[in-house]
């Protein structure tokens, strides 16, 4: 009996001693297998959305390794993790947060891009939230007042359709409005077809007037370009009339000046002027003077003029 209890006992230690072996070279192998290929990078994101420590990233959808950090920083968190390889990444590469099932956990999807640069070890890659299930029925119960104000808000509207279109005369109305449009729609149809030569002809016309229109100015661009030169220099000929114009209104000015100081002048008493055209018996003595010089020049040839001329001195 204790040989048989000796040899279960043996056959035990083997056994749990085999096991802690091979649990140890897992263990062992699988770090040696993380330090010999599996590469760290870095995910920069606004919001983590529950990812945490050896969540599984996938690229592609292939798993390729697992997140081993999750630091906070100013404006959102850096996610780290370890994948076995990153040579198919790219400078454009994009991670996103995702549920890992729908009862819950957090996966990180990698879009490889599609840049002609590598992505290096160095790099960071640009990360995006958008949500799920969870996020979706927490924004539903923030809405959900408004959301049954909403429904309470159709129902009313449904229940005054409900009592509008209960009303003949209403629905009636709204078949003749559809007739009259039906009406009118196919009024318009037959003016169309029975018009539409002449609508072609019209378009044909407007064309070739276009045409028309645009060989004119093409033709007459020259004539027209001779026409702005030769007004340019008629407004420069109209401008140096002008300022002729003004001078001569200046001197004009100088005139009336001189005529008003004349006229002043000729208002003075104590003036020749004034005595010429306003004294009436200066001007008959002034008459009086010419007739009698008038007839001293009309004597003159008969008579002569006697002169009595005595030399030396005064008796």
């Amino acid at each position: 009996m204790n040989k048989g209890l000796s040899a279960e006992v043996k056959v035990g230690a083997v056994t749990l001693l085999s096991a802690v072996l091979l649990i140890a070279g897992i263990i062992i192998g699988k770090g040696i297998l993380a330090r010999t290929s599996f590469t760290a990078i870095t995910m920069k994101m606004q919001s983590s959305g529950g990812v945490e420590i050896a969540s599984p990233v996938l690229v592609n959808g292939v798993k390729r390794g697992a997140v081993t950090a999750v630091q906070p920083v100013q404006g959102g968190v850096v996610i780290t993790a370890s994948i076995d390889n990153i040579a198919d990444l790219r400078k454009d590469a994009l991670a996103k947060i995702m549920i890992l099932e729908i009862t819950g956990g957090r996966k990180i999807e990698i879009t490889p891009g599609t840049s002609n640069d590598a992505l290096l070890a160095q790099d960071t890659i640009r990360g995006i939230y958008t949500g799920d299930i969870a996020d979706l029925i927490a924004i539903l119960g923030e809405v959900g007042p408004d959301l049954k104000n909403i429904v309470r808000n159709l129902d009313t509207i449904a229940a005054q359709g409900s009592a509008l279109l209960a009303d003949g005369r209403v629905v009636s109305d709204a078949r003749r409005a559809v007739t009259n449009i039906t009406e009118v729609a196919e009024t318009a149809n037959i003016l169309l077809k029975q018009n539409k030569s002449g609508i072609n002809t019209i378009v044909n016309d407007l064309t070739a007037t276009t045409d028309e229109l645009r060989h004119l100015v093409k033709t007459n661009s020259p004539k027209v370009d001779k026409l702005v030169v030769q007004l340019d220099s008629t407004l420069v000929e109209a401008r140096k009339l002008i300022k002729t114009g003004d001078k001569a209104v200046v001197g004009v000015d100088d005139l009336v000046k001189n005529v008003d100081g004349f006229i002043s002048d000729a208002k003075n008493k104590d003036n020749i002027i004034h005595k010429f055209i306003y004294d009436a018996e200066f001007n008959h003595r002034l008459d009086s003077t010419i007739a009698r010089l008038q007839v001293f020049l009309d004597n003159l040839p008969v008579n002569g003029v006697n002169v009595n001329v005595r030399l030396g001195s005064r008796p």
